[in-house]
């Protein structure tokens, strides 16, 4: 129970309603007077915002590639050639001249994937991408997530104590060339320490710019007795979270990070674990929702849904979120559109069309205020009205301008809007060109469409 006082809260919780019938029983036999164990429990509170939401969570200009869009070449051969058809520019060009000021690089950067040990071949794949995106300005953060690849040499040594245990083979297991299965770890045992400071290590020895972590942030089930996780009642084996200690990962990562200015960046995949996501810089989330649309099986917005898991503002940790293409049924600006409505920054991963679209959006966010304005999401009080529910509008305010995301929550809409506003001017942000000047004008929209505009009074 939580009860407000004059000047604290008082919380009550209660464990037990009463005392385990087993503890009354002296046992069996009477040298065995003591044979119930005693139940340890270790639990935490954790208060929120976890910090201080930044001014600016647009800052990042990110362009992960590999992600959903495959590259089908090695990394550093794919950005050394043209990646547009009919263009001669060459791909690290290209994402400078389009602002990019971060590249994240998937799990094929690493041979031996997730590994802290690398090949001699991923070794210097690194070192170029780094050379190269170095020279312009660009940060770099490859790859890491939660799983022991076959090819490693630390899998015969020591897989059956670094792995998860699971109540049935194979599960959550990946294949990827060079030929391996990347099988699941826990971090309930020493696969924690091989992992912390193997990380570290590389860090510190080829310069990359931050970490992204792949679902680390998910305490999964783990059956392996080997490194104290499961248990057995009733003959039958449990699992068990290894709540603490994914959390205790990702701080002492962090506390390196943070003090080298470096980033970490954690894909959620819809897991909010408090606890643990206070030792990242952002969150990235959207995939496991997106394949829904992906499949047409969704075709409105999960309002309620969307409004906990792209705003950030709670929690203080901004979300950006990942955003795929498979046009005609889903596309890149379909997802921007959503993300940008619920105050998240879109992340491309894909180098040609949904990049060029980025880098308008972000020259649009660039040239308003966002650090003296205010967050007015749709929901609570945004200067800018439409006629239609489904057709909402986010905004950012500050007395004398409005940035403001526009779309239809529903996929298969097409037609018409009335928005209105107490701001009389109204601009196309894309195109600058003005479409109203007395604070309301009709505007043609379809489902998941991004529309942006801003807003202005009329000048003295």
């Amino acid at each position: 129970t939580v009860e407000e006082k004059e000047d604290h809260y008082l919380i009550r919780i209660c464990i037990f309603d009463d005392i385990p019938p087993q503890w009354c029983d002296r046992g069996e036999k009477e040298e065995h007077a003591v044979d119930q164990l005693p139940i340890t429990l270790r639990f935490g509170l954790q208060t929120t915002p976890l910090r201080p939401f930044p001014e600016n969570p647009y800052e990042e200009k990110n362009l992960h590639i590999d992600c959903y869009k495959k590259v089908l070449n090695n990394y550093e051969d794919f950005l050394s050639n043209p990646v547009v058809e009919g263009d001669e520019e060459i791909g690290f060009d290209r994402i400078e001249r389009l602002g990019v000021k971060t590249l994240y690089i998937h799990e094929k950067w690493n041979d031996l994937q997730n590994s802290p040990l690398l090949t001699e071949a991923t070794e210097a794949r690194l070192q170029y991408i780094i050379k190269e995106c170095h020279a312009r300005g660009i940060r770099v953060i490859p790859y890491f997530g939660y799983e022991l690849s076959s090819l490693s040499p630390l899998f015969e040594k020591y897989g059956d104590e670094f792995l998860r245990g699971v109540d049935k083979p194979y599960i959550g297991h990946w294949y990827r060339y060079p030929y391996q299965r990347d099988l699941p770890t826990c971090f309930g045992g020493k696969w924690a320490d091989f992992f912390a400071e193997g990380l570290i290590a590389l860090q510190k020895k080829y310069g990359f710019d931050g970490f992204y972590f792949d679902s680390m942030m998910n305490p999964f089930p783990c059956y392996n007795e080997k490194h104290g996780c499961g248990y057995y009642k009733d003959g039958k084996h449990y699992p068990t979270y290894s709540v603490w200690q994914v959390r205790d990962v990702l701080k002492r990562i962090y506390s390196y990070t943070s003090t080298h200015g470096l980033t970490v960046n954690i894909h959620a995949c819809g897991s909010y674990n408090l606890a643990a996501m206070q030792f990242g810089d952002s969150i990235w989330d959207g995939e496991v929702q997106q394949s829904s649309f992906l499949k047409g099986l969704v075709t409105e917005i999960p309002d309620g849904l969307y409004r906990a898991q792209f705003r950030g503002r709670e929690t203080g940790i901004p979300v950006m979120a990942l955003c795929y293409s498979n046009p005609p049924v889903w596309t890149f600006e379909s997802a921007a559109a959503i993300a940008l409505l619920y105050g998240a920054m879109p992340k491309p991963v894909d180098i040609g069309e949904p990049l060029e679209l980025m880098a308008k959006i972000w020259k649009i966010v660039d040239d308003f205020p966002i650090k003296d304005a205010e967050w007015k999401p749709y929901y609570l009080d945004s200067p800018i009205r439409s006629s239609e529910d489904h057709v909402k509008v986010s905004a950012y305010q500050t007395g004398d301008r409005v940035l403001a995301f526009c779309t239809s929550d529903k996929g298969d809409f097409e037609g018409e809007s009335t928005l209105s506003s107490d701001y009389p001017i109204i601009r196309d942000a894309f195109t600058g060109e003005v479409l109203s000047e007395n604070g309301k004008f009709t505007l043609k929209i379809k489902g998941f469409q991004c529309k942006i505009f801003t807003l202005e009074k009329k000048s003295v």
